[in-house]
């Protein structure tokens, strides 16, 4: 080996997209990975429409981990325990393994009514898993997967669809997260985003809690959750801009003026330190049966610690909004600063490539072919 590196015989391992089958066939949902590489950055998206994972399985259906070549950027928690590390319970499970890890609020998943999926029964869990509906990684600059979940809450359906997409006007890849949730009844829903580094700023006014701290909730993991601020936005879209390791990130999503926008910390009701304390932002819609989250990330710039000059720190996105949807068609659009837009539609109910589609928004005429389409305005 170390004889044919040194003659230049090594390759670089090729990351490729690829949905991962889930349970003992093979058919009890899966795993998408779509990976998108340009010449600056690679992005990975990790996204779970599985089953349960028996005891070890955590509460965290159509969840999704966010990578780039600097790390994790949107993070899963884990476990809560300390391998072998005497000094944490004997270096064993941590208590709050149960009560806060597993939980779905400490994931990038909806939570309904403050409850985790299966009211956190692994139980009931074992019992399903997700639908994949769509995994389409034939266009390199537009990587999409799709998948539905039934059975987290009684009486609701999830459908969150994803993608890594490409541009010129983009300096790296950027992901687009669109989630539409059905209910027979109005619920509040919370769609947590864990984002790793430190918050820069804001497009939106808030209220923090600058001298004291209350907890989001009492049990299913929002009694570790600290509230540190609360806002809402009157545009119809809400920003929130962070740093981590030397790279700026921003997400601009489309919301409503009764949502509420909500920083949080993980670490309350935690007397031995047991937790991390990582932060989250969560938009929150109350009231509603149907309701829908629509989110864009984009990566961007970077800082020079030698000549302390940031690169590129403000994003090129501008608006995210929802064009349309309803049970059969759900069509959003995002833009840039420089004036291009893109719109995304998805067929809600059929993902045959083969299908024909038509659809009239704002007076303009849409067709295509197959399970979701993406056009440049």
């Amino acid at each position: 080996v170390a004889r044919d590196i040194a003659l230049g015989k090594a390759k670089p391992f090729g990351s490729n997209s690829i949905e991962l089958g889930d349970g003992k066939d093979g058919d009890e949902g899966a795993l998408g990975i779509l990976r998108s590489v340009n010449e600056v950055d690679e992005l990975t998206l990790v996204y779970k429409y599985t089953s349960q994972g028996l005891g070890h399985g955590h509460f965290d259906k159509l969840g999704y981990l966010l990578y780039d070549k600097n790390g994790e950027v949107i993070q899963d928690y884990g476990a809560a325990r300390w391998v072998n590390i005497d000094q944490k319970a004997g270096g064993r499970y941590l208590k709050e393994n149960k009560t806060w890890a597993k939980q779905t609020i400490a994931h990038n998943a909806l939570v309904v009514n403050e409850q985790s999926h299966f009211n956190g029964d692994f139980k009931i869990g074992n019992k399903h898993h997700s639908e994949g509906y769509i995994f389409d990684t034939k266009n390199k600059d537009f990587l999409f997967v799709s998948a539905k979940e039934f059975n987290a809450y009684s009486g609701v359906e999830m459908h969150r669809s994803m993608a890594l997409f490409q541009a010129e006007t983009f300096e790296k890849p950027i992901v687009i997260d669109v989630f539409r949730v059905t209910s027979k009844k109005e619920n509040t829903y919370d769609l947590p985003i864990w984002f790793q580094g430190h918050l820069l700023n804001t497009d939106f006014e808030y209220e923090a809690t600058t001298n004291s701290m209350k907890t989001l909730g009492d049990a299913h993991g929002y009694q570790h959750l600290w509230k540190e601020a609360e806002g809402n936005s009157k545009t119809g879209t809400a920003q929130i801009s962070w740093f981590e390791k030397g790279h700026f990130y921003t997400m601009v999503s489309a919301t409503d003026s009764s949502d509420a926008l909500i920083f949080g910390r993980a670490g309350a009701n935690d007397p031995k330190f047991n937790i991390r304390r990582d932060p989250c932002f969560i938009i929150r819609k109350e009231g509603q049966k149907d309701a829908i989250f629509v989110s864009v990330i984009e990566p961007h710039g970077n800082y020079s610690p030698v000549n302390e000059v940031p690169n590129h720190p403000y994003g090129e996105l501008d608006k995210v909004e929802v064009l349309y949807n309803d049970d059969n068609y759900t069509a959003v659009s995002w833009s840039a600063k420089k004036g291009k837009s893109w719109t995304l539609i998805i067929s809600n109910q059929n993902n045959d490539e083969k299908a024909k589609h038509n659809l009239k928004i704002n007076e303009k005429d849409y067709e295509w072919k197959g399970g979701f389409v993406l056009m440049e305005n």
